[in-house]
């Protein structure tokens, strides 16, 4: 493997688009010619369960409560979950929120971290 190889270029036009090298990372800076105006935010709070690290058993549900959930204005909420089990067990559990399934995905963020905890963003 060589060492990496750090070049700069500078444009002056808008590039609708670039195309990346094997194995290349890029970093891109834009200076725009007027402030730009902001005039929307984006709030989030993280809401978590009373109960934690709690041990797998096959077939026997695992609750979790959040309490004191206030509703914003954007309709969006975000589950997040992360799974530590033996690399020979399932890491596909059925997941209910209020009694309504929610489906849960087989492509995990990352790598196949065999040694490591898994992560589900749902």
């Amino acid at each position: 493997m060589s060492d990496a190889d750090y070049t700069t270029q500078s444009f002056t036009e808008f590039q609708e688009s670039y195309t990346l090298k094997k194995n290349e990372t890029v970093v891109i800076e834009y200076t725009f010619s007027e402030s730009l105006g902001f005039d929307k935010t984006i709030e989030s709070k993280n809401y978590y369960s009373t109960t934690h690290l709690q041990e797998i058993q096959a077939n026997t549900q695992i609750d979790y409560n959040f309490n004191g959930v206030t509703l914003g204005n954007s309709g969006y909420a975000k589950l997040s979950m992360s799974i530590g089990r033996a690399h020979d067990k399932s890491k596909s559990p059925t997941v209910l929120f209020n009694n309504v399934s929610i489906p849960v995905p087989s492509n995990w963020k990352g790598y196949d971290q065999a040694q490591e905890i898994l992560f589900l963003e749902l």
